[in-house]
């Protein structure tokens, strides 16, 4: 205050000198006055528009601004004065160009200050040759940026933020052993150095390490107890199984983060009370959950909320028009991460020529022995081959598994991008000329992990869908179709989706079971008794299965099934859940002994996951299938109605709450088992167990499993044919109205556009 005094009384005396105005700014911007900064600055600059001083301050000023575009334009500016070309001042231009991510022009500037190294320049040198090696990363030119760093280390072998940095350097270079090693030579260097063990925790997991990184982020912890390090800490007791001390450290995190709003570490809180299905302290922390996203939507801030968690969150806690709101956030993301790192998406596309064939692409992570894989086997030999050019583009390739084996046999283009980075696998792509490109990972598994969005965010090709993988919008301007059908995603509902949707006749989901599934044959009377004793099931009596994760489970989804289980005591129906998650049983006991009494043990059967090869005969031995609410059963789905076993569900108002009712519907079962409301889901149920007689026939269910073994056969849900006349129809409209140089439009594939 004292300098600002003086200052003050100098431009009084001396109005037309420029220095006071320009120290002023400097002070104001330190006191977080921004507009007043800027008021002095423009005013020195008015006084003495080439000096190389007032631009520099001017440059650094704007810098702080977040006026990127103004600070490079000053330094130029005050580099074309001989006094102007200083080494901090091409260090500082560095600067100002890396953060636009004008990386290349950073890298120039590093090294035109270092060109004028003297004797005397000390740690500035250090300071140019730490954010040249910062850069290099940046570019992924890691070898120079190995360089830099042991080039400091090289003047001073103590330096720890050049340990440090080198750490950091090695872990994306994909050397995390090596960086290990030198994070704690930094932690050796400067014990007090919080960044270096919060980086050397966060490598441990990745190595799966759980247990270490504890130790390591725990210390963090104490060195810098801000939001981030508990974040982390937080992931870690997670990954190591400590769930209890996940969530609080989490709730730690929020508590110390500004206006309590972390969201990081509030989306990882819910994460573990789903997955524990500790539904009552869900309920509680949901409570700021519409707060919560829209303050991210609002600030422009980047969603904490993973996608799966979206999906099952919003919807039940928040109205369920908030999601398209949150897709469209993940997509800007795969935007963002586009520019950031200096491509341009693809403006040329193929287009088709006359007598040649549509080339339709599949892009997926999942060409291989996953779900993905499986349900689609059957597709690609079922190609009209005279019409369409197929081609499958694999994200992760596995060693010669039946699945990836069988799709490399049967597509006519199988190719391998696995080791190919997001640009050149669109890059790819678009050389080949695809005219519809689908795909087929959505923001699920790698799509996520491994930023594949990125492939679709740069429009490799003409037409993009989205397909299968995610179960919902997109929230993509880069994704112009959505595959679904009238049942999972109704015409009424066109308003949730950013996509035109392409609707199928029947249901949209592929499943190869005809061919894969192989012939169930369940055993009867004694036969069956015995083989769901050697599985540690009840001999007798109604058994009804859950088989999905645990964390699909919603308290009022539960509660539904406690209520059934309590009206059909006398039949002895025992409730079949798999362990999986392990982590949330106690908490759903708790709730069966509120409900059941001390019979909830005995009421409730726990297995483990049974091996692929048998799966399906062991689930065969359910009475039904019980679906979940919020996120329905899918590929798991489709395995248990081929297992023969009735499945009950009630379609939600997303798209990921509807597929039960779309396969029942591929089945011609909708009558018969999709409920109105969560009392109706509970009454057919009960019903059916009570129509039940001594010998344990039903003639209900008698009836509805003759109907599901014949429409096996003959319906078309296992029908991968009729499936792939579908594909090939949906295709060739939405290439015939872009043909036209048409806006995509709504399909329904009996041949109506709205």
């Amino acid at each position: 205050r004292e300098e600002s005094r003086c200052l003050q009384r100098a431009i009084q005396l001396s109005p037309r000198h420029p220095e006071p105005f320009a120290r002023l700014a400097e002070i104001a911007v330190t006191d977080g006055q921004h507009l007043q900064a800027r008021e002095y600055v423009e005013q020195a600059q008015r006084l003495s528009p080439t000096s190389s001083k007032v631009l520099s301050i001017s440059a650094a000023i704007y810098y702080s601004l977040g006026d990127l575009q103004r600070s490079v334009a000053d330094y130029e500016a005050a580099m074309l004065q001989q006094d102007g070309l200083t080494m901090h001042n091409f260090n500082n231009l560095g600067i100002s160009y890396a953060a636009s991510n004008q990386h290349a022009s950073a890298v120039r500037s590093y090294k035109s200050a270092l060109r004028l190294w003297t004797p005397e320049s000390g740690m500035m040198t250090t300071s140019i040759l730490l954010n040249l090696g910062n850069t290099f990363v940046d570019l992924r030119r890691f070898s120079e940026a190995f360089a830099s760093y042991r080039r400091i280390l090289h003047l001073d072998p103590s330096y720890a933020i050049a340990h440090y940095s080198l750490a950091r350097a090695l872990d994306r270079a994909g050397n995390p052993l090596e960086a290990l090693s030198v994070y704690r030579q930094a932690t050796m260097a400067d014990p007090y150095l919080p960044h270096a063990y919060s980086n050397m925790g966060i490598t441990l997991l990745n190595q799966n390490r759980p247990n270490d990184a504890v130790k390591v982020l725990e210390y963090a912890v104490r060195l810098r107890p801000i939001s981030a390090e508990f974040d982390n800490l937080g992931d870690a007791y997670g990954d190591s199984t400590r769930y209890e001390d996940a969530i609080a450290t989490y709730q730690k995190a929020i508590d110390v983060a500004p206006n309590r709003i972390y969201p990081k570490s509030y989306y990882s809180q819910l994460h573990y009370l789903i997955h524990t299905c500790n539904f009552d302290r869900l309920r509680e922390a949901c409570e700021n959950l519409e707060n919560t996203l829209s303050w991210e939507l609002q600030t422009g801030q980047e969603s904490g909320m993973t996608p799966v968690e979206a999906l099952v969150l919003i919807g039940t806690y928040t109205d369920h028009s908030l999601f398209l709101r949150v897709a469209r956030n993940f997509a800007t993301r795969s935007l963002a991460r586009v520019k950031q790192a200096g491509w341009v998406p693809f403006s040329k596309h193929a287009r088709m020529k006359p007598g040649k064939r549509l080339r339709i692409g599949y892009i997926s992570g999942g060409f291989r022995h996953h779900p993905d894989g499986k349900n689609m086997q059957g597709v690609f030999e079922q190609h009209d081959r005279s019409r369409f050019e197929v081609f499958c583009f694999s994200l992760k390739r596995d060693h010669g598994t039946p699945v990836q084996r069988k799709l490399q046999s049967t597509c006519e283009h199988f190719l391998d991008y696995t080791d190919l980075d997001n640009y050149h696998a669109a890059s790819q792509v678009n050389q080949l000329g695809i005219h519809v490109l689908f795909d087929v990972n959505g923001y699920t598994g790698e799509g996520v992990r491994q930023q594949r969005n990125i492939i679709l965010a740069l429009s490799p090709a003409k037409l993009q869908v989205n397909f299968l993988a995610w179960v919902a919008s997109s929230g993509a301007s880069f994704i112009q179709y959505l595959v679904s059908d009238k049942v999972a995603s109704p015409p009424e509902f066109v308003q949730d989706y950013s996509e035109k949707l392409l609707l199928w006749p029947h249901c949209y989901f592929p499943s190869d079971l005809r061919q894969s599934g192989g012939e169930i044959r369940l055993p009867k009377g004694r036969a069956l008794n015995k083989r769901r004793s050697d599985l540690g099931l009840p001999r007798d009596g109604p058994l009804l299965s859950g088989f999905n994760q645990l964390w699909k489970i919603d308290k009022r989804l539960f509660l539904t099934w406690m209520d059934i289980l309590r009206r059909t005591t006398e039949h002895h129906t025992t409730l079949w859940l798999p362990l999986f998650p392990d982590v949330a049983k106690p908490q759903l006991m708790r709730i069966a002994r509120a409900k059941l009494g001390k019979n909830a043990t005995t009421r409730i059967v726990w297995t483990n996951l049974f091996d692929e090869s048998e799966h399906l005969q062991v689930k065969s031995l359910a009475t039904m299938q019980l679906d979940t609410f919020l996120y329905c059963g899918h590929t798991s789905g489709a395995d248990i109605l081929w297992a023969g076993v009735p499945t009950v569900t009630l379609p939600g108002i997303m798209q990921s709450a509807r597929v039960g009712a779309s396969l029942l519907k591929g089945l011609s079962l909708h009558g018969h088992l999709v409920a109105r409301t969560a009392e109706d889901y509970a009454d057919v149920v009960v019903r059916a167990i009570r129509s039940l007689q001594a010998s344990g026939e039903s003639k209900w269910l008698s009836s509805v499993r003759a109907k599901l073994a014949t429409e096996k056969q003959s319906g078309s849900l296992f029908d991968v044919s009729k499936w792939v006349k579908s594909m090939e129809s949906a295709v060739s409209m939405a290439w015939d109205i872009d043909s036209f140089s048409l806006n995509p439009r709504n399909v329904i594939i009996s041949g109506h556009v709205f």
